[in-house]
């Protein structure tokens, strides 16, 4: 998320609206989004949004569906993950393709079988260098859900 060339998407009017945005920012660029993610509050949020408050006119009709449905129109055919990672009023749309784990040696496990002698325990530890990189950032939007 604070990766340097992602594309930045600013609040516009509302939730709906910004999400659109986004797409439509990426449609104008010819990038392919993979996924969107979204903070389970903002899910929520978005998923229980009325028209005017009435009590059964959600704004998303049937609620969220991938295919032809109300959420369509906001979120296009992408495919959307809801991960407590992503802090509430942010939300992310990606060509997540474009990402790519690096990783440098193996895994490198060490036991301690003595410190738990008496308890018949054993301690184990496991580490592996990682790494995360973007092979394209701008084509990872990283949009505010407020003003």
């Amino acid at each position: 998320m604070h990766a340097s060339g992602t594309t930045t998407v600013a609040f516009d009017t509302d939730v709906p609206t910004t999400l659109r945005t986004a797409l439509a920012t990426f449609e104008i660029a010819g990038v392919q989004p993979t996924g969107w993610v979204l903070n389970p509050t903002d899910t929520a949020a978005l998923d229980l949004l009325r028209e005017g408050g009435t009590a059964n006119l959600f704004v998303l009709g049937g609620g969220y569906q991938n295919g032809p449905a109300n959420s369509a129109n906001v979120f296009g055919n992408v495919p959307r993950l809801v991960s407590p990672r992503v802090p509430a009023g942010t939300a992310l749309l990606a060509d997540w393709t474009k990402v790519r784990l690096f990783t440098r040696g193996g895994v490198m496990t060490q036991l301690d079988p003595f410190s738990g002698f008496a308890a018949n325990t054993t301690r184990l530890r496991s580490e592996m260098r990682i790494g995360m990189g973007l092979l394209r950032p701008s084509d990872f939007a990283v949009i505010a859900l407020s003003a």
